[in-house]
C-alpha cells in the first residue's frame, strides 16, 4: 500500500496543504531519488513556482508542474505525465542531477482545456512517485 504525504506551498505567508500524494518514495527500495516538493503553479520565475494552486484559470495561459528531488546519487531521468480527463496528453522527460535538483514542465492552455487534470510524476523505471490533481476553469 503506498504511503501518503502532504505537499505544502507558501501563499500569503501561510503554509497550507495543497494536495495528497498518492505515492511516496519513502518506501524502502522503490526509487533512487526522493521527491521533496511537487506542486502545480501558473509559472516559474527565478527557479521558484509562481501562484501555486489546484484551480487555475484558463486565462493564465499555461500551467506548470514543479518538482524538487533530494538524495539524487547520479544523473537520472524523471517524467511528468500530463492527463486531461484521464487521457494521456503528453509525457515530458526531465533530467535530475546530484545531490538535489528542481525541475518543471509546462503546457499551454487553450479554451477547450477546461476541466480535470492530473500529472503523474514518474521515476526512470516508470514508478509513480506522486499524482497531482488540479482543474482548469474560466
Amino acid at each position: 500500500m503506498p504511503a501518503l504525504c502532504i505537499v505544502q506551498y507558501r501563499a500569503c505567508s501561510i503554509w497550507i496543504a495543497l494536495l495528497l500524494c498518492t505515492a511516496s518514495t519513502a518506501l524502502a527500495g522503490t526509487s533512487d531519488i526522493t521527491l521533496q516538493t511537487a506542486l502545480i503553479a501558473e509559472d516559474v520565475r527565478d527557479h521558484q513556482p509562481v501562484h501555486p494552486a489546484v484551480v487555475i484559470p484558463v486565462s493564465a495561459g499555461k500551467v506548470v508542474c514543479f518538482t524538487t528531488f533530494a538524495s539524487v546519487r547520479d544523473q537520472t531521468t524523471v517524467y511528468h505525465a500530463w492527463y486531461f480527463r484521464d487521457r494521456l496528453i503528453t509525457k515530458r522527460k526531465l533530467m535530475v542531477e546530484s545531490p538535489q535538483w528542481s525541475t518543471y514542465s509546462a503546457i499551454q492552455l487553450r479554451e477547450n482545456d477546461k476541466g480535470p487534470w492530473r500529472v503523474d510524476i514518474l521515476d526512470q523505471n516508470n514508478r509513480c512517485l506522486a499524482t497531482l490533481r488540479f482543474s482548469i476553469t474560466d
